[in-house]
């Protein structure tokens, strides 16, 4: 997504403008962050809704801005279907949003601490095994941050809860 210099400068406008530092400070956030995060800042400015950071190993609803789109993504490349996802719970809906479920790997940056304010995390998401039957397995995705709900494990549909007490015992 390519943003206007324009957009970016008007983003910066609200900063204390007597400060002594006002053009520099202004100057060195234009110039400092990349594209990306430039995009994060003001994706986050204007979202609907609020961002609530993710932790590594947190389990996630991962909102799905073009369900049609990233549905078609996801089955073609992995084989499954939308019925048998919909029938394992692996789909979840609200009256806005549908929703798959993951688990966050790690921010997509390069740093070794983890940010949760990276724009981008790399995400686990459940789907159904076309190769063992009744099976779930994950495959990792980059999801953009702000479309990461962060959930307790109780919230966990009961084919993922089951398949994860499985691999402990």
């Amino acid at each position: 997504m390519h943003i206007l210099p324009e957009t970016i400068k008007k983003l910066f406008l609200d900063i204390d403008q007597t400060s002594h530092n006002y053009a520099q400070i202004k100057l060195a956030m234009y110039h400092s962050l990349t594209e990306s995060e430039l995009s994060f800042l003001i994706d986050l400015a204007h979202s609907p809704y609020t961002l609530t950071p993710v932790k590594q190993n947190d389990y996630v609803l991962i909102r799905l801005t073009n369900p049609n789109a990233d549905f078609n993504s996801y089955f073609e490349r992995y084989g499954c279907t939308y019925d048998i996802m919909k029938d394992m719970g692996l789909i979840k809906y609200d009256s806005d949003y549908t929703y798959l479920y993951g688990i966050v790997i790690k921010d997509d940056g390069y740093q070794s601490e983890f940010n949760p304010y990276y724009p981008q995390m790399l995400v686990d998401v459940y789907i159904y095994n076309t190769d063992v039957k009744n099976t779930l397995k994950t495959e990792r995705e980059t999801c953009k941050t702000l479309n990461l709900i962060p959930l307790d494990m109780s919230e966990l549909p009961d084919s993922i809860s089951n398949d994860l007490f499985k691999e402990t015992i």
